[in-house]
């Protein structure tokens, strides 16, 4: 089952976040590289930036989290987010698959 995974991050700025997609292969507006992602998107806020994804399943974000993500983070230098959440999607539609 698809899920939304949101994740908050503070202490941290949106340029952080850039040099974090670009450090995974990743351009603004360019294709997502992970398997099991449909969507993603992410926002500028007062103390750092959130990023909100749609998954296929938690499993799929979980091992991408576990062998991607977490060691781009380290590498750069910014914070695991504070908040997690994770919802069942009800419905999505896309624009082609």
């Amino acid at each position: 089952m698809a899920v939304v995974v949101r994740r908050q991050y503070t202490s941290t700025t949106i340029g952080q976040y850039d040099a974090l997609i670009a450090s995974m292969g990743m351009q603004p507006g360019g294709p997502h590289v992970a398997p099991g992602l449909l969507f993603h998107f992410a926002v500028q806020t007062g103390d750092g930036f959130h990023v909100t994804d749609v998954w296929d399943s938690v499993a799929a974000f979980e091992e991408y989290a576990k062998d991607q993500v977490a060691p781009a983070l380290i590498a750069i230098g910014v914070p695991a987010p504070i908040r997690i959440e994770v919802t069942e999607v009800h419905n999505y539609n896309t624009a082609h698959r």
